[in-house]
């Protein structure tokens, strides 16, 4: 199997995403779980936690992005732990080391990597950020953009160089240089975070549009 033809994530929510859980926790989650006049994607009663897959939307709509942080209060205020996967990660070791937490094992890990991906080698991977999608960060609202910023700030290191990496590629050979058409330009903390130099210790995952450093 090419690199290349290894599936990504970002897509089903429903379809994958409870099947990456399923690797890491014994607990059942169910799928669409009403809180009031709020769903939750997925929910375990036992370990008082929910999932959210935050799509697009929670980027470019403003009635979502304020809509989640209800949400997310009226959880809290029930002692429910929110966890979010935005759309652009991966599966890499440190996402789910980060967002799994003590639940997270190596073992698990490569579990998952070779039933999901049909590798035991993470590097053959897709990286976490933007590679055919169009929905790319253009799209994005003022909020949605704090969003994304935020979360890359508090996240691991590597992510926020693989996404980077994977947008500065996505400029160059979707845009043909046009960036505005695939990053907010207009905006100056993203534009902050965009022109940082990229860390290569990062880098060796397959980046769809351009190479594996």
């Amino acid at each position: 199997m090419k690199p290349s033809d290894i599936g990504i994530l970002p897509g089903r929510k429903r379809g994958n995403f409870d099947e990456l859980l399923s690797f890491f926790y014994d607990t059942q989650f169910q799928k669409e779980m009403k809180f009031g006049r709020f769903k939750v994607d997925f929910y375990s009663e036992e370990m008082k936690l929910a999932f959210e897959y935050d799509g697009i939307q929670h980027y470019s709509v403003i009635q979502k992005i304020e809509s989640d942080k209800r949400k997310n209060k009226l959880l809290e205020g029930e002692g429910i732990k929110v966890v979010r996967w935005p759309y652009y990660y991966m599966p890499t070791k440190d996402t789910c080391k980060y967002i799994f937490q003590d639940h997270y094992s190596d073992q698990k890990f490569l579990s998952m990597l070779k039933t999901m991906f049909g590798t035991d080698n993470e590097s053959e991977m897709s990286s976490p950020g933007f590679h055919t999608t169009a929905n790319i960060p253009a799209n994005f609202i003022w909020p949605g953009i704090d969003k994304f910023i935020n979360e890359l700030d508090i996240g691991p290191s590597s992510i926020t160089h693989q996404v980077r990496h994977s947008l500065k590629l996505y400029c160059q050979k979707r845009a043909k240089d046009n960036s505005k058409i695939v990053i907010p330009t207009y905006h100056e903390k993203f534009m902050e975070f965009f022109n940082r130099d990229d860390d290569a210790v990062y880098l060796d995952l397959v980046y769809r549009n351009g190479f594996k450093t």
